[in-house]
């Protein structure tokens, strides 16, 4: 859901005509009703979060983290979720509070927020995934993102600082490399690439801001999808412009969930290499292939 289309009928958007009358979508529509805050997020640069691995990140503040660090995530055996889900996301997470309580830094110890919440973000991906499978015929998609595995999933917090930017000079125009970006509280100066509208001699391409309503989600089209449909989803590019609203903000905190496929599910990119996802997401980022992201 991008800019002025926020409130614009699903058949408007990207994928939405994929889409329309799904429970999924619908539920990203009202995400204050999944008991997610965005005050709770934490005051961090960029840090990771995967269902079956890994927390990795650097503070902003005096607790900088130098190695990765393992996500608490909650016991199936105690857990309030279903069995599935509870095994899908504990995956080979430790469950043990004293643990995080002497290696965790306090500040971000206290402030871990809803896991519940981030859990139902993953579930309400793999429910928008199941509705394109349907809707283009492809069984790929659903597939590439199986219960139990470790994935390319991630959590990831953002402390955003205003771009000096004129609205000519962008900022590192890029896609993302995961299957579906759901973003929660994007900043003004985040924007999205529209193409012109070949039905429409006159239209231009053009940059748009990405800004979902208060409480709902925008829904982005990554990298991984885009090979998983091949070539029938593009993958949206985005970029940091300057923006009204961000003159007097020193800074912007937001939140993103990836819905990303198993770490060993094949991709086949545009020039027909064959890439295990978890391959092709270090090669995007530029990391080792076997370093966990």
């Amino acid at each position: 859901m991008t800019g002025e289309d926020a409130r614009k009928s699903l058949g408007e958007l990207n994928i939405g005509k994929y889409l329309d009358g799904s429970k999924g979508l619908h539920a990203l529509l009202d995400v204050e009703k999944l008991d997610f805050e965005l005050d709770n997020i934490l005051p961090l640069g960029t840090t990771g979060y995967k269902a079956a691995g890994k927390f990795h990140g650097a503070l902003a503040g005096e607790y900088p983290l130098e190695e990765d660090w393992l996500v608490l995530l909650p016991n199936p055996l105690e857990s309030n979720l279903p069995n599935t889900l509870s095994h899908q996301l504990a995956g080979n997470a430790v469950d043990d509070h004293a643990h995080f309580r002497t290696r965790l830094p306090p500040l971000i110890f206290d402030k871990l927020f809803d896991f519940y919440a981030i859990a139902r973000f993953h579930l309400i991906g793999l429910s928008l995934l199941e509705q394109l499978d349907v809707a283009l015929s492809i069984k790929d998609l659903r597939s590439a993102h199986t219960d139990g595995q470790a994935n390319m999933s991630s959590i990831l917090l953002t402390k955003c600082i205003p771009t000096t930017q004129s609205s000519v000079n962008k900022v590192e125009t890029h896609t993302d490399p995961g299957t579906l970006l759901m973003l929660f509280n994007p900043p003004p100066s985040l924007h999205l690439f529209r193409p012109a509208d070949p039905e429409k001699p006159e239209s231009k391409p053009r940059y748009i801001p990405i800004s979902p309503p208060p409480g709902s989600a925008a829904v982005i089209v990554g990298d991984a999808l885009s090979f998983l449909s091949r070539g029938r989803l593009h993958a949206a590019q985005m970029c940091m412009m300057a923006a009204k609203g961000m003159e007097n903000v020193g800074e912007w905190h937001s939140v993103a969930y990836r819905l990303g496929p198993d770490e060993k599910a094949m991709l086949v990119d545009f020039e027909k290499v064959k890439w295990p996802a978890g391959d092709w997401h270090a090669a995007r980022m530029g990391v080792e292939a076997d370093e966990t992201l």
